[in-house]
Protein backbone atom coordinates (compact mmCIF):
# COMPACT_ATOMS: atom_id res chain seq x y z
CA UNK A 1 0.00 0.00 0.00
CA UNK A 2 1.38 3.45 -1.17
CA UNK A 3 1.91 6.06 1.94
CA UNK A 4 -0.14 8.87 1.96
CA UNK A 5 0.87 12.07 2.05
CA UNK A 6 0.28 12.77 5.94
CA UNK A 7 2.81 9.97 6.78
CA UNK A 8 5.36 11.28 4.20
CA UNK A 9 5.34 14.46 5.18
CA UNK A 10 5.61 13.14 8.85
CA UNK A 11 8.72 11.01 7.51
CA UNK A 12 10.25 14.02 5.97
CA UNK A 13 10.21 16.19 9.35
CA UNK A 14 11.38 12.89 11.37
CA UNK A 15 14.74 12.84 9.09
CA UNK A 16 15.17 17.11 9.39
CA UNK A 17 14.82 16.73 12.63
CA UNK A 18 17.53 14.03 13.71
CA UNK A 19 19.70 15.72 10.69
CA UNK A 20 19.52 18.86 12.80
CA UNK A 21 20.50 17.46 16.02
CA UNK A 22 23.24 15.29 14.34
CA UNK A 23 24.55 18.77 12.64
CA UNK A 24 24.50 20.86 15.91
CA UNK A 25 25.28 18.23 18.94
CA UNK A 26 26.42 15.21 17.52
CA UNK A 27 29.33 16.40 14.29
CA UNK A 28 31.23 18.78 16.42
CA UNK A 29 33.43 16.60 18.79
CA UNK A 30 34.03 14.42 15.82
CA UNK A 31 35.26 17.08 13.03
CA UNK A 32 38.43 17.61 16.00
CA UNK A 33 39.24 13.15 15.62
CA UNK A 34 38.92 13.70 11.79
CA UNK A 35 40.95 16.58 11.48
CA UNK A 36 43.86 15.20 13.79
CA UNK A 37 43.73 11.17 11.90
CA UNK A 38 43.38 12.83 8.73
CA UNK A 39 46.27 15.63 8.79
CA UNK A 40 44.19 18.06 7.64
CA UNK A 41 46.85 20.85 8.18
CA UNK A 42 44.56 23.84 7.91
CA UNK A 43 41.95 22.26 10.78
CA UNK A 44 44.49 21.80 12.98
CA UNK A 45 46.72 24.93 12.45
CA UNK A 46 43.25 26.79 13.05
CA UNK A 47 42.26 25.03 16.24
CA UNK A 48 46.19 25.41 17.59
CA UNK A 49 45.16 29.35 17.04
CA UNK A 50 42.21 29.35 18.92
CA UNK A 51 43.83 27.32 21.84
CA UNK A 52 46.77 29.61 22.01
CA UNK A 53 44.29 32.69 22.33
CA UNK A 54 42.89 31.13 25.45
CA UNK A 55 46.00 29.70 26.79
CA UNK A 56 47.13 33.00 28.65
CA UNK A 57 44.59 31.83 31.38
CA UNK A 58 45.87 28.59 32.29
CA UNK A 59 49.51 29.75 34.17
CA UNK A 60 50.15 29.94 38.05
CA UNK A 61 47.98 32.11 40.24
CA UNK A 62 50.62 34.80 40.78
CA UNK A 63 48.98 34.85 45.19
CA UNK A 64 48.83 38.13 46.85
CA UNK A 65 50.47 38.49 49.95
CA UNK A 66 47.35 40.12 51.81
CA UNK A 67 44.85 37.45 50.41
CA UNK A 68 46.25 33.65 49.37
CA UNK A 69 49.12 31.72 48.64
CA UNK A 70 50.45 31.06 45.18
CA UNK A 71 49.62 27.84 43.63
CA UNK A 72 52.20 25.66 41.79
CA UNK A 73 53.20 26.77 38.03
CA UNK A 74 51.25 25.04 35.81
CA UNK A 75 53.53 24.33 33.08
CA UNK A 76 52.87 21.59 30.38
CA UNK A 77 54.97 18.53 29.55
CA UNK A 78 58.24 18.77 27.27
CA UNK A 79 57.93 16.89 24.19
CA UNK A 80 60.64 14.66 25.57
CA UNK A 81 58.97 13.40 28.03
CA UNK A 82 55.09 13.92 26.23
CA UNK A 83 54.07 10.46 26.51
CA UNK A 84 54.96 9.46 29.47
CA UNK A 85 53.31 12.90 30.98
CA UNK A 86 49.77 11.78 29.07
CA UNK A 87 49.93 8.42 30.98
CA UNK A 88 50.39 10.21 34.19
CA UNK A 89 48.18 12.89 33.93
CA UNK A 90 45.50 10.37 32.42
CA UNK A 91 46.19 8.50 35.89
CA UNK A 92 46.37 11.13 38.16
CA UNK A 93 42.73 12.22 36.17
CA UNK A 94 41.56 8.77 36.97
CA UNK A 95 42.77 8.74 40.92
CA UNK A 96 41.30 12.20 41.22
CA UNK A 97 38.07 10.71 39.84
CA UNK A 98 38.01 7.69 42.23
CA UNK A 99 38.97 9.95 45.30
CA UNK A 100 36.29 11.80 44.42
CA UNK A 101 33.49 9.63 43.86
CA UNK A 102 34.24 7.59 47.18
CA UNK A 103 33.92 11.30 49.32
CA UNK A 104 30.11 11.33 47.66
CA UNK A 105 29.58 7.88 48.84
CA UNK A 106 30.85 9.00 52.54
CA UNK A 107 28.44 12.03 52.13
CA UNK A 108 26.03 10.85 50.13
CA UNK A 109 24.64 7.82 51.06
CA UNK A 110 23.90 9.12 54.58
CA UNK A 111 22.52 12.13 53.38
CA UNK A 112 20.01 9.66 51.16
CA UNK A 113 18.68 7.97 53.83
CA UNK A 114 18.35 11.31 56.34
CA UNK A 115 16.30 12.70 53.19
CA UNK A 116 14.28 9.43 53.02
CA UNK A 117 14.55 7.41 56.43
CA UNK A 118 14.18 10.02 59.07
CA UNK A 119 11.42 12.24 60.66
CA UNK A 120 12.67 15.41 59.65
CA UNK A 121 10.19 17.88 60.02
CA UNK A 122 12.50 20.21 57.24
CA UNK A 123 12.62 17.03 55.03
CA UNK A 124 10.70 18.60 51.84
CA UNK A 125 13.18 22.20 52.16
CA UNK A 126 16.05 19.89 52.38
CA UNK A 127 15.01 18.26 49.50
CA UNK A 128 15.28 21.34 47.50
CA UNK A 129 18.43 22.64 49.58
CA UNK A 130 20.35 19.60 48.29
CA UNK A 131 19.98 20.91 44.81
CA UNK A 132 21.90 24.11 45.38
CA UNK A 133 25.58 22.70 45.26
CA UNK A 134 24.48 22.20 41.79
CA UNK A 135 23.87 26.16 41.27
CA UNK A 136 27.41 26.99 42.60
CA UNK A 137 29.58 26.40 39.42
CA UNK A 138 32.81 24.27 40.38
CA UNK A 139 35.27 26.65 39.86
CA UNK A 140 33.45 29.33 41.66
CA UNK A 141 33.76 26.53 44.99
CA UNK A 142 37.33 26.81 44.35
CA UNK A 143 37.83 30.53 44.57
CA UNK A 144 35.60 30.93 47.59
CA UNK A 145 37.53 28.26 49.34
CA UNK A 146 40.39 29.39 48.38
CA UNK A 147 39.29 32.79 49.93
CA UNK A 148 38.00 31.10 52.96
CA UNK A 149 41.37 29.77 53.93
CA UNK A 150 43.11 32.83 53.29
CA UNK A 151 45.05 35.25 55.66
CA UNK A 152 42.20 37.73 55.88
CA UNK A 153 39.31 35.15 54.97
CA UNK A 154 36.25 33.71 57.01
CA UNK A 155 38.23 30.40 58.00
CA UNK A 156 41.68 31.73 57.90
CA UNK A 157 40.88 34.26 60.67
CA UNK A 158 39.42 31.20 62.63
CA UNK A 159 42.53 28.96 61.91
CA UNK A 160 44.70 32.27 63.07
CA UNK A 161 43.02 32.70 66.38
CA UNK A 162 42.74 29.31 67.37
CA UNK A 163 46.47 29.04 66.51
CA UNK A 164 46.60 26.30 64.11
CA UNK A 165 48.91 26.19 61.35
CA UNK A 166 46.69 24.38 59.26
CA UNK A 167 44.78 23.97 56.89
CA UNK A 168 45.63 27.25 54.72
CA UNK A 169 44.82 28.40 51.44
CA UNK A 170 48.39 26.45 50.23
CA UNK A 171 46.89 23.33 51.38
CA UNK A 172 43.48 24.13 48.87
CA UNK A 173 46.26 24.03 45.79
CA UNK A 174 47.12 19.81 46.12
CA UNK A 175 45.60 16.53 45.27
CA UNK A 176 42.93 16.46 48.15
CA UNK A 177 42.10 19.86 47.94
CA UNK A 178 41.20 19.42 44.30
CA UNK A 179 39.28 15.75 45.26
CA UNK A 180 37.96 18.05 48.31
CA UNK A 181 36.31 20.33 46.29
CA UNK A 182 35.22 18.17 43.61
CA UNK A 183 33.52 16.17 46.42
CA UNK A 184 31.31 19.53 47.84
CA UNK A 185 30.32 19.93 44.36
CA UNK A 186 28.90 16.67 43.01
CA UNK A 187 28.18 15.05 46.66
CA UNK A 188 24.32 15.41 45.64
CA UNK A 189 24.65 13.55 42.12
CA UNK A 190 24.81 10.35 44.63
CA UNK A 191 22.18 11.39 47.43
CA UNK A 192 19.82 12.31 45.35
CA UNK A 193 19.18 9.32 43.47
CA UNK A 194 19.69 7.12 46.50
CA UNK A 195 17.35 8.82 48.45
CA UNK A 196 14.70 8.60 45.24
CA UNK A 197 15.18 5.13 45.27
CA UNK A 198 14.91 4.47 49.26
CA UNK A 199 11.98 6.40 49.02
CA UNK A 200 10.06 4.40 46.61
CA UNK A 201 11.22 0.82 48.00
CA UNK A 202 8.34 -1.17 48.62
CA UNK A 203 7.30 -1.43 52.59
CA UNK A 204 6.43 -4.82 52.47
CA UNK A 205 9.89 -6.05 51.73
CA UNK A 206 11.53 -4.41 54.49
CA UNK A 207 8.22 -5.51 56.83
CA UNK A 208 9.36 -9.48 55.97
CA UNK A 209 13.08 -9.04 56.78
CA UNK A 210 11.95 -7.21 59.93
CA UNK A 211 10.17 -10.05 61.05
CA UNK A 212 12.92 -12.49 60.46
CA UNK A 213 15.82 -11.13 60.55
CA UNK A 214 15.39 -7.69 62.90
CA UNK A 215 15.95 -3.99 62.03
CA UNK A 216 19.16 -3.45 61.03
CA UNK A 217 19.65 -6.47 59.07
CA UNK A 218 16.61 -5.50 57.15
CA UNK A 219 18.11 -2.30 56.22
CA UNK A 220 21.57 -3.96 54.81
CA UNK A 221 20.28 -7.12 53.40
CA UNK A 222 17.13 -5.36 51.67
CA UNK A 223 17.44 -1.32 51.80
CA UNK A 224 21.10 -0.83 50.90
CA UNK A 225 20.68 -3.59 47.78
CA UNK A 226 18.17 -1.93 46.43
CA UNK A 227 20.23 1.09 46.32
CA UNK A 228 23.26 -0.41 44.74
CA UNK A 229 21.53 1.03 41.35
CA UNK A 230 20.72 4.33 42.09
CA UNK A 231 24.32 4.97 43.41
CA UNK A 232 25.88 2.93 40.69
CA UNK A 233 24.11 5.68 38.48
CA UNK A 234 25.03 8.70 40.33
CA UNK A 235 29.37 7.56 40.67
CA UNK A 236 28.86 6.95 36.65
CA UNK A 237 27.92 10.58 36.61
CA UNK A 238 30.44 12.01 38.81
CA UNK A 239 33.52 10.23 37.55
CA UNK A 240 32.99 11.70 34.26
CA UNK A 241 32.06 14.79 35.13
CA UNK A 242 35.45 14.79 37.28
CA UNK A 243 37.66 13.14 34.27
CA UNK A 244 36.09 16.12 31.89
CA UNK A 245 36.68 19.10 34.41
CA UNK A 246 39.06 21.48 33.60
CA UNK A 247 38.20 24.51 35.53
CA UNK A 248 39.12 23.38 38.63
CA UNK A 249 41.89 21.71 37.83
CA UNK A 250 43.51 24.27 36.17
CA UNK A 251 42.90 26.53 39.55
CA UNK A 252 43.77 24.04 42.08
CA UNK A 253 46.08 21.64 40.36
CA UNK A 254 47.09 21.52 36.80
CA UNK A 255 48.02 17.99 36.36
CA UNK A 256 44.71 16.07 35.08
CA UNK A 257 44.27 14.93 31.89
CA UNK A 258 42.08 17.69 30.55
CA UNK A 259 44.50 19.93 31.53
CA UNK A 260 46.84 18.00 29.45
CA UNK A 261 45.01 18.04 26.42
CA UNK A 262 44.82 21.39 26.62
CA UNK A 263 49.08 22.33 26.70
CA UNK A 264 49.43 20.24 23.88
CA UNK A 265 47.13 22.36 22.39
CA UNK A 266 48.01 25.91 23.49
CA UNK A 267 52.12 24.92 24.34
CA UNK A 268 53.19 22.25 21.75
CA UNK A 269 50.00 22.90 18.72
CA UNK A 270 50.69 19.00 19.18
CA UNK A 271 46.83 17.70 18.24
CA UNK A 272 47.76 13.87 17.82
CA UNK A 273 49.00 14.05 21.35
CA UNK A 274 45.92 16.20 22.54
CA UNK A 275 43.89 13.51 20.43
CA UNK A 276 45.97 10.69 22.50
CA UNK A 277 45.35 12.43 26.03
CA UNK A 278 41.31 12.31 24.97
CA UNK A 279 41.93 8.74 24.20
CA UNK A 280 43.55 7.80 27.36
CA UNK A 281 40.81 9.70 29.05
CA UNK A 282 37.66 7.87 27.31
CA UNK A 283 39.31 4.77 28.07
CA UNK A 284 38.67 5.15 31.62
CA UNK A 285 35.10 6.92 30.74
CA UNK A 286 34.00 4.32 28.43
CA UNK A 287 33.23 1.19 31.69
CA UNK A 288 31.78 4.13 34.09
CA UNK A 289 29.20 5.27 31.38
CA UNK A 290 28.81 0.92 31.27
CA UNK A 291 27.80 0.58 34.47
CA UNK A 292 25.55 3.91 34.67
CA UNK A 293 23.83 2.46 32.06
CA UNK A 294 23.51 -1.11 33.28
CA UNK A 295 22.07 0.79 36.59
CA UNK A 296 19.39 2.72 34.91
CA UNK A 297 18.51 -0.55 32.96
CA UNK A 298 18.56 -2.39 36.43
CA UNK A 299 16.71 0.91 38.22
CA UNK A 300 13.69 0.42 35.31
CA UNK A 301 13.51 -3.17 36.01
CA UNK A 302 12.91 -2.45 40.34
CA UNK A 303 9.84 -2.50 41.89
CA UNK A 304 8.30 0.69 43.33
CA UNK A 305 6.27 1.39 45.67
CA UNK A 306 2.88 2.10 43.94
CA UNK A 307 0.94 3.44 46.69
CA UNK A 308 3.18 5.70 48.56
CA UNK A 309 3.03 3.92 52.11
CA UNK A 310 5.12 5.15 55.44
CA UNK A 311 8.36 3.88 54.93
CA UNK A 312 10.34 2.40 57.55
CA UNK A 313 12.46 5.42 59.76
CA UNK A 314 15.50 5.31 60.97
CA UNK A 315 15.73 5.53 65.16
CA UNK A 316 18.50 6.07 68.03
CA UNK A 317 21.83 7.07 66.83
CA UNK A 318 21.93 5.75 63.22
CA UNK A 319 18.87 8.63 62.14
CA UNK A 320 20.42 11.18 64.25
CA UNK A 321 24.41 10.57 62.66
CA UNK A 322 22.72 10.39 59.01
CA UNK A 323 21.13 13.70 59.75
CA UNK A 324 24.44 14.97 61.05
CA UNK A 325 25.85 14.58 57.88
CA UNK A 326 23.42 15.74 55.71
CA UNK A 327 23.69 18.96 57.76
CA UNK A 328 27.46 19.13 57.28
CA UNK A 329 27.23 18.60 53.84
CA UNK A 330 24.98 21.43 53.61
CA UNK A 331 27.00 23.35 55.22
CA UNK A 332 30.86 22.78 53.49
CA UNK A 333 28.69 22.84 50.02
CA UNK A 334 26.67 26.23 50.65
CA UNK A 335 26.58 28.32 53.80
CA UNK A 336 30.55 28.10 53.45
CA UNK A 337 30.89 29.48 49.96
CA UNK A 338 28.67 31.60 49.96
CA UNK A 339 29.34 32.70 53.15
CA UNK A 340 33.41 33.27 52.31
CA UNK A 341 31.97 35.39 49.12
CA UNK A 342 29.72 37.65 51.19
CA UNK A 343 32.62 38.20 53.60
CA UNK A 344 35.33 38.71 50.75
CA UNK A 345 32.72 40.87 49.07
CA UNK A 346 31.91 43.06 52.04
CA UNK A 347 35.77 43.60 53.20
CA UNK A 348 34.93 45.62 56.32
CA UNK A 349 33.98 48.09 54.63
CA UNK A 350 30.18 50.49 55.45
CA UNK A 351 27.40 49.15 53.66
CA UNK A 352 27.18 52.41 51.48
CA UNK A 353 30.63 51.47 50.43
CA UNK A 354 29.47 47.71 49.78
CA UNK A 355 26.92 49.03 47.38
CA UNK A 356 29.15 51.40 45.84
CA UNK A 357 31.49 48.58 44.95
CA UNK A 358 28.51 46.56 43.70
CA UNK A 359 27.84 49.12 41.58
CA UNK A 360 31.11 49.20 40.16
CA UNK A 361 31.55 46.06 39.48
CA UNK A 362 28.29 45.67 37.46
CA UNK A 363 28.76 48.96 35.88
CA UNK A 364 32.69 47.98 34.93
CA UNK A 365 31.92 44.31 34.14
CA UNK A 366 28.61 44.85 32.10
CA UNK A 367 30.17 43.54 29.09
CA UNK A 368 30.69 40.37 30.76
CA UNK A 369 27.82 39.93 32.84
CA UNK A 370 24.70 40.76 30.58
CA UNK A 371 25.70 38.54 27.63
CA UNK A 372 26.80 35.95 30.11
CA UNK A 373 23.22 35.20 31.36
CA UNK A 374 21.40 36.18 27.93
CA UNK A 375 23.23 33.46 26.10
CA UNK A 376 23.15 31.01 28.77
CA UNK A 377 18.96 31.69 28.49
CA UNK A 378 19.48 31.62 24.85
CA UNK A 379 20.86 28.74 24.90
CA UNK A 380 18.79 26.54 27.06
CA UNK A 381 16.14 27.56 25.42
CA UNK A 382 17.64 26.03 21.98
CA UNK A 383 18.63 23.15 24.39
CA UNK A 384 14.89 22.55 25.12
CA UNK A 385 14.17 23.05 21.39
CA UNK A 386 16.99 20.18 19.97
CA UNK A 387 15.80 17.95 22.78
CA UNK A 388 12.28 17.99 22.14
CA UNK A 389 12.29 17.70 18.54
CA UNK A 390 14.84 14.72 18.65
CA UNK A 391 13.02 13.19 21.29
CA UNK A 392 9.70 13.86 19.19
CA UNK A 393 11.52 12.26 16.02
CA UNK A 394 13.10 9.03 17.76
CA UNK A 395 10.01 8.35 19.47
CA UNK A 396 7.47 8.88 16.71
CA UNK A 397 9.92 6.64 13.93
CA UNK A 398 11.00 3.83 16.12
CA UNK A 399 6.59 3.38 17.17
CA UNK A 400 5.68 3.95 13.73
CA UNK A 401 8.09 2.89 10.66
CA UNK A 402 8.42 -0.50 9.97
CA UNK A 403 11.72 -0.45 8.40
CA UNK A 404 15.11 -1.54 10.35
CA UNK A 405 16.68 1.60 9.80
CA UNK A 406 14.82 4.16 11.96
CA UNK A 407 15.55 1.60 14.67
CA UNK A 408 19.49 1.62 13.70
CA UNK A 409 19.36 5.20 13.78
CA UNK A 410 17.94 5.59 17.38
CA UNK A 411 21.03 4.30 19.38
CA UNK A 412 23.48 5.86 17.28
CA UNK A 413 21.77 9.41 17.63
CA UNK A 414 21.56 8.88 21.33
CA UNK A 415 25.49 7.78 21.49
CA UNK A 416 26.27 10.74 19.72
CA UNK A 417 24.12 13.11 21.92
CA UNK A 418 26.10 11.25 24.71
CA UNK A 419 29.40 11.96 23.44
CA UNK A 420 29.91 15.75 23.60
CA UNK A 421 28.62 15.43 27.14
CA UNK A 422 31.23 12.29 28.49
CA UNK A 423 34.49 14.22 26.60
CA UNK A 424 36.05 17.23 27.65
CA UNK A 425 34.36 20.44 26.97
CA UNK A 426 37.50 21.83 25.12
CA UNK A 427 37.06 19.16 22.71
CA UNK A 428 33.91 20.39 21.57
CA UNK A 429 35.30 23.79 21.59
CA UNK A 430 38.04 22.79 19.28
CA UNK A 431 35.66 20.70 17.09
CA UNK A 432 33.47 24.03 17.21
CA UNK A 433 36.62 26.03 16.24
CA UNK A 434 37.79 23.65 13.41
CA UNK A 435 34.49 23.45 12.07
CA UNK A 436 33.31 27.06 11.53
CA UNK A 437 36.35 29.15 11.38
CA UNK A 438 36.44 29.11 7.79
CA UNK A 439 35.97 31.67 5.04
CA UNK A 440 31.82 32.38 4.49
CA UNK A 441 28.97 32.13 6.41
CA UNK A 442 30.61 30.11 9.18
CA UNK A 443 33.01 32.46 9.90
CA UNK A 444 30.35 34.83 10.27
CA UNK A 445 28.61 32.33 12.55
CA UNK A 446 32.08 31.56 14.45
CA UNK A 447 32.69 35.32 14.81
CA UNK A 448 29.78 36.34 16.19
CA UNK A 449 27.47 35.05 19.89
CA UNK A 450 25.30 32.06 18.04
CA UNK A 451 28.78 30.43 18.22
CA UNK A 452 28.40 30.56 22.21
CA UNK A 453 24.94 29.05 21.60
CA UNK A 454 26.12 26.32 19.03
CA UNK A 455 28.52 24.98 22.01
CA UNK A 456 26.08 25.37 24.60
CA UNK A 457 23.23 23.47 22.35
CA UNK A 458 26.25 20.67 21.76
CA UNK A 459 27.98 20.27 25.02
CA UNK A 460 24.48 20.07 26.94
CA UNK A 461 21.85 18.71 24.33
CA UNK A 462 21.97 14.99 25.81
CA UNK A 463 19.93 16.60 28.62
CA UNK A 464 17.37 18.33 26.84
CA UNK A 465 17.04 14.88 24.69
CA UNK A 466 16.98 12.41 27.91
CA UNK A 467 14.81 14.76 29.83
CA UNK A 468 11.79 15.53 27.21
CA UNK A 469 12.25 11.79 25.96
CA UNK A 470 11.54 10.64 29.35
CA UNK A 471 8.92 13.13 30.01
CA UNK A 472 6.98 12.30 26.14
CA UNK A 473 7.23 9.09 27.48
CA UNK A 474 5.60 9.47 31.13
CA UNK A 475 3.38 12.49 30.87
CA UNK A 476 0.54 12.40 28.14
CA UNK A 477 1.09 8.83 27.01
CA UNK A 478 -2.47 7.94 27.97
CA UNK A 479 -4.36 10.94 26.46
CA UNK A 480 -2.57 11.16 23.35
CA UNK A 481 -3.48 7.11 22.82
CA UNK A 482 -6.98 8.21 23.05
CA UNK A 483 -6.80 11.06 20.78
CA UNK A 484 -5.14 8.86 18.62
CA UNK A 485 -7.94 6.54 19.19
CA UNK A 486 -10.42 9.25 17.82
CA UNK A 487 -8.51 9.78 14.74
CA UNK A 488 -6.53 13.48 15.92
CA UNK A 489 -3.90 14.07 13.82
CA UNK A 490 0.16 13.61 15.15
CA UNK A 491 0.93 17.26 15.33
CA UNK A 492 -2.21 18.52 16.99
CA UNK A 493 -1.56 15.55 19.50
CA UNK A 494 1.97 16.78 19.73
CA UNK A 495 1.18 20.64 20.02
CA UNK A 496 -2.42 20.34 22.15
CA UNK A 497 -1.78 17.57 24.72
CA UNK A 498 1.95 16.09 25.10
CA UNK A 499 3.49 19.87 25.15
CA UNK A 500 1.18 21.28 27.78
CA UNK A 501 0.77 19.22 29.84
CA UNK A 502 4.89 18.80 29.82
CA UNK A 503 4.77 22.48 29.86
CA UNK A 504 6.22 23.09 33.52
CA UNK A 505 8.75 20.15 33.09
CA UNK A 506 10.46 21.59 30.02
CA UNK A 507 10.53 24.76 32.21
CA UNK A 508 12.45 22.71 35.06
CA UNK A 509 14.20 21.61 31.61
CA UNK A 510 15.18 25.29 31.06
CA UNK A 511 16.04 26.38 33.81
CA UNK A 512 18.86 23.53 34.68
CA UNK A 513 20.47 24.00 31.60
CA UNK A 514 20.42 27.31 32.20
CA UNK A 515 22.35 26.50 35.42
CA UNK A 516 24.86 24.61 33.26
CA UNK A 517 25.45 27.03 30.74
CA UNK A 518 25.94 29.60 32.82
CA UNK A 519 28.85 27.94 34.66
CA UNK A 520 30.61 26.37 31.71
CA UNK A 521 34.45 27.44 31.30
CA UNK A 522 35.58 24.40 29.48
CA UNK A 523 33.65 24.43 26.07
CA UNK A 524 33.43 28.13 26.12
CA UNK A 525 36.58 29.77 26.79
CA UNK A 526 37.93 28.46 23.16
CA UNK A 527 34.64 29.86 21.27
CA UNK A 528 34.09 33.36 22.79
CA UNK A 529 34.18 35.75 19.57
CA UNK A 530 36.02 38.53 19.41
CA UNK A 531 34.86 41.38 21.86
CA UNK A 532 32.89 39.31 24.07
CA UNK A 533 34.19 37.45 27.67
CA UNK A 534 32.03 35.51 29.15
CA UNK A 535 31.71 36.07 33.01
CA UNK A 536 33.18 32.28 34.05
CA UNK A 537 36.09 33.17 31.57
CA UNK A 538 36.10 36.47 33.37
CA UNK A 539 36.42 35.08 36.92
CA UNK A 540 38.90 32.19 35.91
CA UNK A 541 41.33 34.89 34.48
CA UNK A 542 41.07 37.26 37.70
CA UNK A 543 41.58 34.26 39.97
CA UNK A 544 44.93 33.73 38.35
CA UNK A 545 46.44 36.99 39.22
CA UNK A 546 44.77 38.08 42.63
CA UNK A 547 42.24 37.28 44.95
CA UNK A 548 39.97 40.28 46.06
CA UNK A 549 36.45 41.72 46.49
CA UNK A 550 36.24 42.31 43.52
CA UNK A 551 36.73 38.94 42.08
CA UNK A 552 33.79 37.97 45.24
CA UNK A 553 31.86 40.15 43.91
CA UNK A 554 31.77 38.73 40.28
CA UNK A 555 31.61 35.23 41.84
CA UNK A 556 28.54 36.28 44.26
CA UNK A 557 26.79 38.03 40.91
CA UNK A 558 26.94 34.44 39.36
CA UNK A 559 25.76 32.37 42.08
CA UNK A 560 23.23 35.26 42.62
CA UNK A 561 21.37 35.19 39.42
CA UNK A 562 21.37 31.12 39.35
CA UNK A 563 19.14 31.74 42.85
CA UNK A 564 17.09 34.14 41.63
CA UNK A 565 15.83 32.32 38.73
CA UNK A 566 15.97 29.34 41.89
CA UNK A 567 13.05 30.27 43.88
CA UNK A 568 10.21 30.47 40.86
CA UNK A 569 11.16 27.24 39.76
CA UNK A 570 11.14 25.98 43.41
CA UNK A 571 7.46 27.13 44.28
CA UNK A 572 6.19 26.34 41.10
CA UNK A 573 7.25 22.92 41.62
CA UNK A 574 5.98 23.09 45.11
CA UNK A 575 2.62 24.32 44.22
CA UNK A 576 2.47 21.64 41.28
CA UNK A 577 3.38 18.48 44.21
CA UNK A 578 0.43 20.18 46.74
CA UNK A 579 -1.91 20.34 43.82
CA UNK A 580 -1.40 16.83 43.08
CA UNK A 581 -1.37 15.43 46.29
CA UNK A 582 -5.00 17.27 47.11
CA UNK A 583 -6.01 15.49 44.15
Amino acid sequence: MKNQPGSTIHSLLRVLAVALGILVVVLPPWVFVFDTLLGDASGCKIMAQVARRSGFMFYAPRGDSGRADSAPASTGSPPTSRTGALARAALNSVALALVTCAGCVLLGVPAAFALARTRLNAARWLFVLCLLPFLIPAHVHAIAWIGAFAGNGLLGRLVLWLGLGWPTAKHVYSFWGCAFIMTLCFWPCVALPCAARLAGLPRNLEDAARLHRGPAAALLSVALPQTVPALLAGLAVVFVLVLGDLAVGSILWPKTGAFEIFTQFAAFCDNKAALAATGLLLLAIAPALAAGLWAVSRLRGMAFDPEHQQPAYLRGSGGCACAVVLVAALVASVVVPLGALVFDTWAGDSLVQVIARLKQVLKGDRDSIVPTFFLAAIGAAAVVVVGLLTALALRSSVAGAQNRAWRMIKPVVWLGFLVPLAVPGMIVGLGLSGMYNHPGLRQRIFSSSAIVVLAYVCRFGFVGLAWCHYQLAVQGRRFGEAAAAHGVAAWRRVLRIEIPLAARSLLVLWFIVFVLCLGDLDTTMLVDPPGLMTLPKRIANLIHYSYDSHLAALCLILVVGCLVLFVPTAVLLARRRRRRLSA
